[in-house]
């Protein structure tokens, strides 16, 4: 069997965004008869790369030992990682490089030649800083913009997120595109959650501060939203007071709202999924720009994945996957205020009967193996 070295700074088995797309994309890549064996991060792994070894979900597990920003580009710049894999492993073919920093891509585009290994990136992302505010930040949209226009079109294939970087990349390169993807028969996605009658929740689920998400839109949309039920809106990730803090023009709002808005903070995944699966719609709203054009929301997914429709704006490639008034709704950004009110409005039975509309199914890996199959055929 041919083995493929899935390598970047994604924190195994579920630490962060990173690691649940490389793993589900590794589980569709193992349908087509490779074996994937993971490079990742871990501010606590051993100096030692050999001894970070260990198996998880039947998959070969090594970690790298850095933190900052410059700690990062160093190590990922450096193939004796990869090298150390490829010595000590039979039928190694190809490597995939996941959000990679440029100057070890351009490593590992000599190393791949020099060994015969197919060189394959996976991007997600494509960075835009508005305004500089640290020198972290030059370095961060620097080498975004080596990696996304001169090393990336230079290798043997790429795995896109969006429609935007397929568009982008296509023409350059084999590309493929994937959204995020789950495994729907872990036992997560089993366990069921009810919710109230009578009454319609809403959830958010967030981080605060520099959130790509517009909060303050949902809340004040929310708050000041008359309808014939109860009406209630879970935030989670966020508590009241950093809210406030990012938002403090929100805080009338808040104060006069005539629904239930409720902050938890950050809380266990198991709670958030559980506050999920019984909400009736989950909502977030982003604005349109490059940054939200080259990604696609890992919140949308893990939304419908629950069977929960969701209430957002156009952006990414979404409108592939939610139509209007079927398994959820969109509003335009620059009125989502006065809309979000008006779908609301409607009578409660109407809107929670949307629920059952969803295909909780769509984002299973099983589903996108083919897909893979445009540029893993070596």
């Amino acid at each position: 069997m041919k083995k493929i070295i899935y390598i970047g700074p994604f924190k195994m088995p579920d630490k962060n965004a990173g690691a649940h797309r490389v793993l589900n994309n590794a589980r569709a890549i193992s349908k087509l008869g490779y074996q994937v064996i993971f490079v990742g991060m871990n501010e606590e792994a051993d100096l030692d790369f050999a001894k970070t070894h260990y198996t998880w979900s039947g998959f070969d597990i090594y970690e790298i030992n850095c933190k900052s920003t410059t700690e990062k580009i160093k190590k990922y710049s450096d193939v004796k990682y990869i090298d150390y894999i490829v010595k000590n492993n039979e039928d190694v073919a190809g490597i995939i490089a996941y959000d990679y920093y440029a100057p070890g891509l351009r490593m590992l585009k000599k190393y791949a030649k020099k060994k015969n290994l197919k060189l394959i990136a996976d991007t997600d992302e494509w960075f835009e800083i508005k305004k500089i505010r640290s020198i972290e930040s030059i370095i961060r949209i620097l080498d975004s913009e080596m990696r996304m226009r001169f090393y990336q079109p230079r290798i043997d294939g790429i795995i896109t997120i969006s429609t935007f970087l397929k568009n982008y990349y296509e023409n350059k390169l084999p590309t493929m595109q994937v959204p995020p993807l789950v495994d729907k028969s872990e036992e997560k996605w089993q366990e069921d959650a009810r919710g109230e009658d009578g009454v319609l929740n809403l959830v958010y689920s967030g981080s605060p501060g520099g959130s790509k998400d517009r909060i303050n839109v949902v809340v004040g949309a929310v708050a000041e939203c008359e309808v014939s039920y109860k009406l209630r809106l879970n935030i989670i990730g966020v508590s009241k007071e950093q809210f406030l803090k990012v938002y403090p023009e929100s805080k009338e709002a808040l104060e006069a709202s005539v629904n239930e808005i409720v902050f938890h903070g950050r809380v266990e995944h198991k709670v958030a999924l559980t506050l999920l699966k019984s909400a009736d719609f989950a909502m977030f709203l982003r604005d349109d720009n490059r940054v939200s054009r080259a990604g696609f929301p890992t919140k949308f997914v893990e939304s419908i994945s629950a069977g929960v429709p969701v209430i957002t704006n156009r952006t990414s490639n979404i409108s592939d996957f939610l139509t209007h008034g079927q398994n959820g709704f969109f509003v335009d950004i620059n009125n989502a205020n006065e809309e979000i009110k008006n779908i609301l409005s409607q009578d409660i039975d109407t809107l929670k009967a949307i629920k059952a509309n969803v295909n909780a199914d769509m984002f299973d890996y099983n589903n996108f193996v083919e897909e893979f199959k445009k540029v893993f055929n070596f």
